[in-house]
């Protein structure tokens, strides 16, 4: 049995818990960075080892599995074992996730990046005190923006850049 031990970690379900009380929106995009240098391992590729853990995270946030997913990956220190792989997958509702999964990386991330179309959020896994924040930016009702937006004036008019608050994060 897989052991998907991020479902229980306390700030992927209080994330679960603003997408479910439609704190964000209407979710567009996810993205997942899992990098490190190292370890490399010879019985799996990058995907497996660290990519698992994002596509249940995003499985268990929207509820579903992707309908559709292509991914690439490249495998420079052992033939056939992929160091690095980034995959895109489509989860119903039009929502995309980008994962970048590599042990061929000079810093170690678990970056998760939420962008919905109310607001958005960062997870950062290696923050341990302020792991989330939720950022009130958002692009304005594209019914009233410009048609076209030629000058920076009009770009400024056309995003709300607000607040980036930090929960309270309770570990367990």
């Amino acid at each position: 049995m897989v052991g998907h031990v991020f479902l229980y970690n306390a700030a992927v379900r209080e994330v679960k818990r603003y997408l479910d009380d439609g704190e964000l929106g209407s979710v567009y995009y996810v993205s997942f960075v899992r990098t490190n240098l190292g370890p490399i391992r010879m019985d799996v590729n990058a995907a497996w080892d660290l990519a698992s853990h994002d596509i249940a995270i995003g499985n268990y946030w929207f509820g579903r599995e992707p309908e559709s997913a292509t991914a690439y990956g490249g495998a420079w220190i052992n033939a056939g074992i992929e160091d690095a792989v980034f995959a895109t997958l489509r989860y119903p509702n039009g929502i995309l996730a980008h994962l970048h999964a590599s042990w061929l990386h000079p810093r170690k991330a678990r970056d998760v990046t939420v962008v919905g179309d109310r607001r958005m959020l960062t997870f950062d896994d290696l923050n341990y005190t302020e792991p989330l924040r939720l950022y009130d930016k958002q692009v304005t009702d594209t019914r009233t923006a410009p048609a076209f937006i030629d000058t920076f004036a009009s770009f400024r008019a056309s995003v709300r850049d607000g607040d980036i608050t930090i929960p309270a994060h309770h570990a367990g």
